[in-house]
C-alpha cells in the first residue's frame, strides 16, 4: 500500500491510495467481471471521486465503486484514491 494516508479517525475512515493487484484478487469475480464488460460495453462510473473500501484482516472489500475501479484497470493505473475504513 502506498503512504498517502489522510486521517480522519473521527469518522472511522481513512483517506488512502491502494495499488490496483491488491484489490483485483480480493473482491467478487462475478462482480468486477460486470463492471469490466459495462465499461469495455461504454457504460461508464456514474459517481466521481475515491473508491469506498473496508479493510478486514488483510483483505479489501469493495464497498462502492466497481465501474470506477473497472475503467482504473482498464486504463492500466497502477493505484487508485480510496476511502478506506479500517476493520480491526
Amino acid at each position: 500500500m502506498l503512504s498517502e494516508i489522510k486521517d480522519m479517525s473521527d469518522t472511522g475512515w481513512v483517506k488512502d491510495v491502494i495499488v490496483l493487484i491488491s484489490l483485483i484478487k480480493e473482491n467478487d469475480e462475478q462482480t468486477m467481471g460486470d463492471s469490466l464488460e459495462d465499461v469495455k460495453r461504454g457504460r461508464t462510473a456514474i459517481s466521481t471521486g475515491s473508491i469506498s473500501l473496508t479493510k478486514k484482516g488483510g483483505n479489501y472489500i469493495l464497498n462502492d465503486g466497481y465501474h470506477r475501479l473497472a475503467e482504473a484497470i482498464l486504463r492500466g493505473d497502477k493505484t487508485i484514491a480510496a476511502d478506506v475504513k479500517y476493520e480491526w
